[in-house]
């Protein structure tokens, strides 16, 4: 349990599969529920730019999309970080592509939390490129 500016939430670690079996890890930022609300959130995916790691700063970024009542989803890409994959620390730009499409498929998963049909994807530097290539590719994002 947090609090920023007087918005409440929970942050937890969460795991999901990549298409290929590798098990992608992260945090879940929630809004604290009031008693009784069934609401149902818009989130957001975000991972880290090239060889970094979630710790490094999309915390900070999170925070401050969850203070707007969004679900946020960071985790680390394949081979870096708290995720599984082999050799370590390789950057693979075809796999994460894929990854952002897993990440968004477990955040559909949450039927009870997220608006299926309100899912974003947020890059900063070189996941930026990724979250462009993966709103193209899969249209899965409204």
């Amino acid at each position: 349990y947090f609090e920023v500016m007087n918005i409440s939430f929970t942050r937890r670690n969460v795991e999901f599969s990549a298409d290929d079996g590798v098990i992608l890890r992260g945090w879940l930022y929630e809004p604290v529920r009031e008693t009784n609300n069934e609401q149902l959130y818009p989130a957001i995916v975000m991972t880290h730019g090239y060889g970094a790691v979630k710790e490094l700063y999309l915390d900070l970024y999170a925070e401050f999309f969850v203070q707007s009542k969004f679900v946020v989803l960071v985790y680390d890409h394949r081979n870096f970080g708290e995720s599984s994959g082999e050799p370590r620390q390789e950057i693979n730009p075809i796999k994460q592509i894929q990854d952002y499409s897993s990440a968004i498929t477990y955040l559909q998963s949450l039927t009870n939390l997220v608006d299926s049909q309100r899912i974003g994807i947020w890059g900063t530097s070189y996941s930026l490129q990724h979250s462009k290539i993966t709103l193209i590719i899969k249209k899965k994002i409204t």
